[in-house]
């Protein structure tokens, strides 16, 4: 790419058109367009569903809206989504391309746990129904540690848009700090300190 480029001028359009070549995958060029071209980050509620026969997890994407902000404008986003499918000892990944708004995930067999985002690694906001963070939050201590501090992360950002009450992140905090990678001190403590000097509720 630099060499093609080399005492010219380049745009963004042919960054990413570089870096999809080089992957050999063009749908990335879309994806990364819609994280280029807007304001803001994906949501993803999920939605894990179980039969006999294998799962299916439910993706609707939205806009991440912590308490209080201003942006009511939607937008949409083709989101690379991979998630990480414990069940006992053994571990698989399951991944797709999200580009509508919703969208679903076939899984070869029901979780016993399962990790919204595989590695940490994905650009993109998620939260679980109640009945989903149990089970995640009981692995935590034995998640690699980019998952460990991506779902730290995200039980915070839960918080912070106002789908979970203060207290019952409180309690979830508590059960998690035992396992909490080193690095995900710093988000703990920063949002404790706002609790105990605003009383956020």
């Amino acid at each position: 790419y630099l060499k093609a480029h080399a005492y010219g001028s380049a745009s963004a359009g042919d960054f990413i058109t570089a870096i999809a070549s080089a992957g050999r995958e063009p749908r990335l060029v879309d994806a990364l367009d819609s994280y280029l071209s807007q304001r803001g980050l994906p949501e993803l509620a999920l939605d894990l569903s179980c039969t006999d026969d294998g799962g299916s997890l439910s993706l609707v994407q939205s806009r991440y809206r912590p308490q209080g902000a201003r942006d009511t404008e939607e937008a949409r986003w083709t989101v690379p989504f991979c998630a990480s499918i414990y069940a006992g000892d053994y571990d698989t990944l399951r991944c797709r391309l999200l580009t509508e708004a919703r969208g679903e995930l076939a899984l070869r067999q029901c979780p016993q746990v399962l990790v919204p985002n595989a590695g940490g690694l994905g650009y993109f906001r998620w939260r679980l129904p109640e009945s989903g963070w149990e089970p995640l939050l009981a692995r935590l201590p034995r998640l690699p540690p980019g998952e460990a501090l991506d779902v730290i992360g995200n039980l915070s950002a839960t918080w912070h848009a106002g789908h979970l009450e203060r207290d019952a992140y409180l309690r979830r905090l508590e059960s998690v700090i035992p396992g909490a990678p080193p690095e995900a001190f710093d988000l703990i403590f920063a949002d404790l300190e706002a609790i105990l000097a605003y009383g956020l509720s």
